[in-house]
């Protein structure tokens, strides 16, 4: 009789887990309530991006090479080509090359809003293996080519594009609008752009209802457990931290090697790294489970809806994916080694340089511990190089969330997109505001495939002609929908 019992009572476990995700749907999208944007022609608006692509606003690793010049014909091809944003808006130059420009709004009352993208791009390696120059725009097979259209000069124009549109409609903000375009994203530079605005507001006791940045993007056919595709609205991003390890051993001729040389304690130093990855934090997992798993695969949709019970089971399945782990865990990545000058001369010094994105709940001496708890050598030293702490993790339950998220349905249409808030796993220049808004979202409205996603930096960076349409539609909305709030 008690097997019977247990039988019915696992049955009964069974059906309670298995059974309610059958019925799940997606939440209703809502109705629009904004009407369709008709703004500028967009050919028009495709020209202006490829000859913003002609000027060469690069950020070179070497401050040497800076070319100002190129920026300074930036700013004056934006002032030729969007005349009724340079007569309406009020505009800065910041850091010498960075620019700010507000649009005020009719009521003083309600706390302004900052849209910002970069100008600045990153150089070009090999531009003999691009499928189109890098530096031509050129527009073929349902793309404009060319370093920034993804990276992110492409954002800057699309804003530029939509407040012209608006002007150019009589359109006049509820609330102050400020523009910011940095001019050395591409470096970090915490006495740059962004860092010098962000003074400019603090300064002047300036509050930010929200900010937007890129940062997150539309993953289509990025995401293993979901077929539709995904708009990532990023709500914090990572830390970033350089630690060089040093290594010491018994040197020596290598005809009479002896044991623990600094080759062979730094090489079992990353091994023991490898091998041990650092602990797994599933909070930005479980966010993007109880958005997406109306779209998962039943068993996928099973785990996320008893997440609770179910989250060690997630926690091992998922850590391993390439995909998700950046979204888990403060990932490690050993990028430089040095040892040794000649080929029979053992080192009595070794080194290597690991790259660690830091996920928010750590810090960079969270890390530092971890990894000497870790290799837990004393031969080895440790040494923080530069870093940058993870962001504060903004509310994705807020007005502002709430009105980027309808603002993206809204610029979807017909097209079926999911929308989650997620982690950026790299740096922008929206980490330097933390201090003068509470909420601080990253999001582009561009769909990434597989395909283009090896482009952010490398070869053959482009943008779908259909994407950039309605980017520019996407900051038109978000524009007058930012009124609502």
């Amino acid at each position: 009789m008690k097997i019977y019992l247990v039988l019915g009572a696992l049955l009964l476990v069974v059906a309670w887990l298995a059974i309610p995700p059958l019925f799940l749907s997606p939440p209703k999208r809502g109705t629009s309530t904004t009407a369709e944007m008709n703004l500028l022609p967009l050919q028009d608006s495709l020209d202006r991006l490829s000859r913003a692509i002609r000027i060469r606003t690069i950020s070179p690793e070497d401050p040497a090479e800076f070319n100002p010049d190129a920026f300074a014909a930036f700013h004056k091809f934006l002032e030729q080509n969007f005349p009724l944003a340079h007569g309406n808006l009020e505009k800065q130059v910041l850091a010498g090359h960075s620019l700010l420009y507000k649009w005020p709004g009719k009521n003083t009352a309600l706390t302004p809003v900052l849209l910002m993208n970069h100008m600045d791009v990153v150089p070009v390696l090999n531009p003999e293996l691009w499928q189109q120059p890098p530096f031509d725009g050129v527009i073929a097979d349902g793309y404009i080519w060319g370093r920034g259209t993804m990276d992110d000069k492409g954002g800057l124009m699309a804003m530029m594009e939509a407040a012209e549109g608006l002007l150019a409609r009589g359109h006049e903000p509820e609330r102050t609008l400020y523009f910011l375009f940095g001019h050395d994203e591409e470096l970090g530079n915490a006495d740059g752009g962004a860092a010098t605005a962000a003074r400019y507001f603090a300064d002047n006791d300036i509050r930010l209802d929200y900010v937007l940045d890129e940062g997150m993007v539309i993953a289509d056919g990025l995401l293993p457990m979901v077929d539709i595709p995904v708009a990532m609205i990023g709500i914090a991003e990572k830390g970033y931290m350089d630690m060089k390890l040093t290594a010491t051993g018994t040197g020596g001729h290598s005809s009479m090697p002896e044991k623990n040389t600094s080759i062979e304690r730094l090489a079992r130093a990353l091994t023991k790294l490898y091998d041990n990855p650092l602990p797994v934090q599933m909070m930005y997992i479980r966010a993007l489970g109880d958005n997406l798993k109306y779209y998962m695969p039943y068993g996928m949709k099973t785990a996320f809806h008893n997440f609770g019970l179910l989250q060690p089971i997630l926690k091992k399945g998922l850590a391993s994916d390439t995909t998700l782990s950046p979204f888990l865990r403060t990932t490690t990545a050993p990028t430089i080694l040095r040892a040794g000058e000649k080929s029979n001369v053992i080192p009595t010094e070794a080194s290597a340089v690991i790259n660690f994105r830091i996920i928010p709940g750590e810090t960079s001496d969270d890390v530092v511990r971890m990894v000497a708890e870790t290799i837990d050598d004393p031969h080895i030293r440790l040494e923080k190089q530069n870093h940058t702490e993870p962001s504060p993790v903004s509310d994705a339950d807020s007005p502002a969330y709430e009105i980027i998220r309808q603002s993206i349905l809204e610029t979807a249409g017909d097209e079926e997109m999911a929308i989650t808030p997620q982690l950026v796993t790299a740096a922008t220049d929206s980490r330097f505001l933390a201090g003068v808004s509470n909420n601080t979202y990253r999001f582009q409205y561009m769909h990434i495939t597989p395909e283009l996603k090896p482009a952010f930096h490398g070869l053959n960076e482009r943008l779908k002609v259909t994407d950039y349409a309605k980017m520019i539609e996407f900051y038109a909305r978000l524009m007058k929908n930012t009124d609502r709030m």
